[in-house]
């Protein structure tokens, strides 16, 4: 049975849902509370401005959150270009119609054959160290 979709962002807005709730009522609600409070029996209480700070850096985040994740569901994800049979080649073989110099494919050879050259270097050293 195929997923519909429209489920993996509905799954990602319920928990960025769910996540907002558990801040609001378990961060912001005590504090806006302790601020309007007239007793001082709080751990820590806040300032008005620094209430305010908190409210509007937060939302601000969220909508910021809200606007990429809209933004990422409307736009086209792109296509591979396979109009012509060059760009199909050049997609399922890689590179059509330049070679590679003699001296750049013996670069990569000796990358490929000596681990301890070129790009491999500190990857390698580290595997070596990791193994038992």
């Amino acid at each position: 049975m195929a997923i519909p979709a429209c489920l993996y962002p509905a799954l990602v807005l319920m928990l960025i849902a769910s996540l907002y709730s558990v801040y609001v009522v378990n961060n912001l609600l005590p504090q806006i509370i302790a601020v309007e409070s007239e007793s001082h029996n709080e751990f820590y209480e806040p300032s008005e401005e620094e209430l305010w700070i908190v409210l509007s850096v937060f939302h601000f985040l969220l909508g910021m959150l809200l606007l990429c994740f809209t933004l990422a569901c409307v736009q086209s994800p792109g296509y591979i270009p396979l109009d012509r049979e060059e760009d199909q080649q050049r997609w399922m073989h890689g590179l059509i119609g330049r070679k590679l110099s003699s001296n750049d494919e013996t670069k990569m050879r000796n990358i490929i054959s000596d681990p301890n050259t070129g790009v491999c270097k500190h990857q390698c050293s580290v595997e070596k160290h990791n193994s038992f």
